[in-house]
């Protein structure tokens, strides 16, 4: 699971998961991010995360075929 600072929640009823840089518009510099999403249906939202590339890549190198998600919803 990964941990990184920059996460906000969605509620459902606005969550569009092909927005997700959209999101981060006025909380994140610029630069290059991954986004990616996790469910939290008990609070019927969703956790919306980016990650710098970088930090992907060094989780995926030590946790291969391992799915990523944030650490807030592991």
């Amino acid at each position: 699971a990964l941990f990184h600072p920059a996460v906000t929640l969605v509620p459902r009823r606005l969550f569009q998961a092909d927005a997700l840089p959209v999101y981060f518009r006025l909380l994140l510099p610029e630069g290059n991010y991954h986004y990616a999403f996790d469910a939290l249906p008990e609070l019927d939202c969703y956790l919306v995360y980016a990650v710098e590339p970088q930090v992907l890549e060094l989780t995926r190198t030590f946790f291969p075929g391992l799915p990523v998600q944030h650490l807030a919803t592991a």
